[in-house]
This record gives C-alpha cells, sequence and structure tokens, in this order.
C-alpha cells in the first residue's frame, strides 16, 4: 500500500505498465522538479504462490520508467552486496544485481543491518536517476511485524510554495469585516457615465479584491496541523510504550487488542452520541464510495489458468 499526503503541493499518479499484485508504480510530480517514480515491491519466496515473479517482471520494465526511480521493498533475497555477513546467494540475486548495475540503481540501504527478525536483509531500497537518497532502520514505526519498517529521505529539490491554509468562516469578526470592506471601496475608481464591457469587468475585478482583501483580515485561518488518530488514548500509549521496549510477542499482541479496542469504543460513542439528523449525514464522511486508484488486479483461486484479471469486466 502507498500513501501520499494530502496538501503537501505533490500530485500522485498511479501507473500500470505491468499486470502484478507484488508491484505499485506512483509517479510522484511536483511545481519545480523532475517527476519521481517510488515502486513498492513484494518478490514472494520460493514455496509461495509466484515465487521470483516480481523480479522477472522488473528486468522487464521499460526504460523510460527508471530515468528518476526509486525502487524498494521486500525481496526475501540473500546475496553478500547487501549482507556481507551471509554466505548464501539466492539464484534471483545474480540476475537482479546485474539488473541493478545496468540501470544505475545504487543502494541506499545500510550494508549487513538485519531487516527481519530472523537476522537476514531482506527488505531493500535503491534509486536511480539525478538524485540522492539515504535509508535507515525505522524501529520507532514498529508495527509488531517480524520485518522493520525502513525510512528513506530523497533529497528532491522541490521549491514549491506552500499551500494557503482556508479561512475559517466561524471566526469572520462582522464589525471588523465592515470596516475594513468600506475603507477598501474608498479607493475604487467610480464607473463612467456610460461603462463599457472592460470597465465593467475590471470593476468587478476590483470589487472581488476589496472583499478578499476584508474577509482575510477579518477571519483567522486553520493551523494546518494533523488531526492524528481520534481514538488514541493513554492505554494505546502505555501499550506501545510497552511494545517497544520488550518486543516480544505478548506485547505485540497486547498492543493490536488495545488498539482495537480503543477504535470500538471510539466509534461506538459516536453513534450513541446522534441526536440530529445533521448528525447522521456526517457518518456518510467517514468512509468514501469509490477508491481514489484502481483496485489491483485478482487471481481466480478455481480457474488459475486464466491468469490475473485487471479490467472490470473480467474482475
Amino acid at each position: 500500500m502507498s500513501y501520499v499526503r494530502k496538501g503537501s503541493g505533490l500530485q500522485a499518479d498511479q501507473l500500470r505498465p505491468v499486470t502484478t499484485r507484488d508491484l505499485i508504480f506512483l509517479q510522484i510530480q511536483a511545481r519545480n522538479a523532475p517527476p519521481v517514480t517510488i515502486i513498492n515491491a513484494y518478490n514472494a519466496p520460493p514455496g509461495s504462490s509466484d515465487p521470483g515473479v516480481t523480479i522477472d517482471v522488473l528486468m522487464s520494465l521499460p526504460q523510460n520508467l527508471l530515468t528518476s526511480a526509486f525502487l524498494a521493498g521486500d525481496f526475501n533475497l540473500l546475496h553478500p552486496r547487501w549482507d556481507p555477513y551471509t554466505e548464501r546467494s539466492s539464484p534471483l540475486a545474480g540476475p537482479f544485481m546485474e539488473w541493478l548495475d545496468h540501470n544505475l540503481f545504487t543502494f541506499t540501504s545500510e550494508n549487513g543491518v538485519s531487516t527481519h527478525a530472523k537476522g537476514n536483509v531482506l527488505d531493500l531500497a535503491f534509486l536511480t536517476g539525478p538524485l540522492t537518497a539515504s535509508t535507515i532502520l525505522a524501529s520507532h514505526l514498529d508495527i509488531t511485524s517480524d520485518h522493520t519498517p525502513l525510512l528513506t529521505n530523497i533529497n528532491w529539490n522541490a521549491r514549491f510554495p506552500s499551500m494557503p491554509k482556508r479561512l475559517r468562516i466561524d471566526t469572520l469578526n462582522q464589525k471588523l469585516f465592515t470596516a475594513l470592506l468600506e475603507e477598501n471601496c474608498k479607493a475604487l475608481s467610480p464607473l463612467p457615465t456610460t461603462p463599457s464591457a472592460a470597465d465593467l469587468d475590471q470593476a468587478a475585478i476590483n470589487l472581488s479584491q476589496a472583499i478578499s482583501k476584508a474577509l482575510n483580515g477579518s477571519a483567522k485561518r486553520t493551523l494546518g496541523q494533523n488531526t492524528g488518530y481520534p481514538w488514541w488514548n493513554k492505554d494505546c500509549t502505555a501499550a506501545i510504550k510497552e511494545n517497544r521496549s520488550s518486543r516480544t510477542p505478548i506485547s505485540a499482541r497486547n498492543l493490536r487488542d488495545t488498539v482495537r479496542k480503543a477504535k470500538r469504543q471510539y466509534w461506538e460513542k459516536k453513534l450513541d452520541s446522534v441526536q440530529e439528523i445533521k448528525d447522521v449525514f456526517g457518518m456518510t464522511k467517514w468512509h468514501k464510495t469509490t477508491g481514489t486508484y484502481r483496485s489491483p488486479p485478482f487471481t481466480d483461486p478455481q480457474n488459475l489458468h486464466l491468469g490475473l484479471a485487471a479490467g472490470m469486466e473480467e474482475k
């Protein structure tokens, strides 16, 4: 799964150059910077469904997708290049490494630092193109998985202006708004006796600017801070601290149970507090009826010979 933060000035488009369940392509575009393709990968290990298919698909990608790309994920490959302490090498690691070198990918993770609970380096991050990046283990982002999360900072010089915060109409000072509007209207030029179309257009623009200035001066703007998780409570904080300090299966299970309980109690309280019809309409904003991106391709387990179904009719 891939997420792009709203309000960051970035435009994200999901690409579908290949039909596979284990690769997600996102093209990130800023106003004053070249686009970057982020490839989220999962390579199934031997003995599971579709082992090694992701590596084969990656090595067949068109060159135009790799001019500026960040490739990261769980590759389930062993090789001394990213783990000098291992004496084994996966069969697909050699061809994959040659493909990386051919497309000028650099390894941004830390060599020899285990990413799995059993001590293997399975999660990898690579970058190609004019940008630079660094990847570290992010233990503070622990998600109770047997894989330690990776955190990558890409030095992407995207100097775009910050998005203006919206005005809060509920904070409008009526007296101040009226005074500012009256003052701004004094500077407006009177219309001629027989105004032309250009005169009327300019008068409308000037009047709109006068109202906008008065509104900006008499109302507050939103702080632009994240709302966070409204269901998060003290029990969740205590559970995550305990899990980070002990890192045992019991603490991980306790964290999951605590979070689930906090979510359930929060939304049950929301439902019980409904009193007016407008509260019911407010509930419809809790979910979206349609997704932002297309759903991934499906496989019919009873008819595997049909392959992956990508189109809506096939699904």
